[in-house]
C-alpha cells in the first residue's frame, strides 16, 4: 500500500517553482 503523495509533491514543487526566483531576489538585494 503506497500513500498517495501526488498531493504532496505538488505542493513541494509549487515550493521550489516559488522559491527560486524569491531566493534569487534576495540574493540580489544582498549584493548590491
Amino acid at each position: 500500500m503506497e500513500p498517495n503523495d501526488d498531493g504532496l509533491q505538488t505542493l513541494v514543487k509549487t515550493m521550489k517553482a516559488l522559491a527560486n526566483p524569491i531566493r534569487l531576489r534576495i540574493i540580489a538585494l544582498l549584493e548590491r
